[in-house]
């Protein structure tokens, strides 16, 4: 076997090991470590959650038809407003 050939057996070899071992060490974040990266104060998920829901503190949606389909209280509860018509 020619030394080319040789060298590039073990490139290809390493590239696999690296991409491998990158693999393992994704599932372990995403598997082990997740709750704890996503309960983290520097999240930014957790910050704009935080944001929109103090942003939408109340008031009330409406749909296509002007009717009030649900709405929000100061204490971050809401009630659904069910609306049914029959199609003539």
């Amino acid at each position: 076997m020619s030394n080319m050939k040789r060298s590039m057996r073990r490139v290809f070899w390493l590239l696999a090991l690296c991409f491998f071992l990158l693999l393992g060490y994704l599932c372990k974040i995403a598997l082990i470590d997740g709750d704890e990266i996503s309960g983290n104060a520097y999240n930014h998920r957790l910050r704009y959650v935080d944001e929109t829901a103090r942003a939408n503190k109340c008031g009330k949606h409406y749909g296509a038809n002007k009717y009030v389909l649900i709405v929000f209280t100061e204490d971050f509860t809401y009630s659904v407003k069910v609306i049914v018509k029959r199609i003539k």
